[in-house]
């Protein structure tokens, strides 16, 4: 799973600077060997093994005793949609819901003809990946009138019209990420004059 979090990390993120994931650039009064400090510890923060989710909101309802749910999935083929949609589909599966991948590709182009055919399908929800609300929004209206909720992951817009969440891989966690990229490298790198790292 850490392997596909730093696909994620490293498609979605376009550069990540040192100086403003971890600290100012070391100085003659501050010397690098503070940042590799502070590399150190955030390597050490993550490093560990999760024990839970760190979700402790309850459930209004079990989700096994309420009805069949049909999702779909837009998905533009790479290492990390196809993590990312198996684990959806596993955890559809558990509940009783069956979920259906549809090959969107990375053009705008695609994107929309993905999402058309997706609505066409009328499921009860859907999936997409790193498409930008921009790209669709007169689709999202279709699918908000058709009552059609739509959640996104790595998306780094707020929610809108029938995207109602954004917060899978959304801004947040990416740079979270691309701060333990960062770390990670200057925890690992002989030279601790490091100022700035590119991804």
């Amino acid at each position: 799973m850490r392997k596909s979090i730093f696909a994620v990390a490293i498609t979605a993120s376009a550069s990540v600077v040192l100086a403003t994931a971890l600290a100012p650039a070391a100085s003659a009064q501050e010397p690098a060997a503070n940042n590799t400090a502070a590399a150190n510890a955030i390597v050490k923060q993550y490093s560990s093994t999760p024990t839970s989710i760190n979700i402790t909101t309850k459930l209004k309802a079990n989700p096994q005793t309420l009805p069949t749910k049909f999702i779909v999935g837009l998905t533009n083929g790479g290492d990390e949609n196809k993590v990312l949609d198996e684990g959806i589909a596993a955890a559809g599966k558990v509940l009783g819901w069956t979920f259906k991948e549809i090959l969107a590709g990375a053009t705008p182009e695609d994107q929309r003809a993905g999402f058309s055919a997706a609505l066409a399908l009328k499921p009860n929800g859907i999936h997409i990946s790193g498409i930008e609300p921009s790209t669709i929004g007169d689709l999202l209206d279709k699918a908000k009138a058709a009552n059609i909720p739509v959640v996104c992951s790595a998306c780094m817009s707020a929610p809108t019209s029938a995207l109602v969440d954004t917060h899978i891989a959304g801004k947040r966690q990416l740079d979270v990420w691309g701060r333990m990229i960062a770390a990670y490298v200057v925890s690992s790198t002989p030279n601790p004059n490091v100022e700035g790292i590119t991804v």
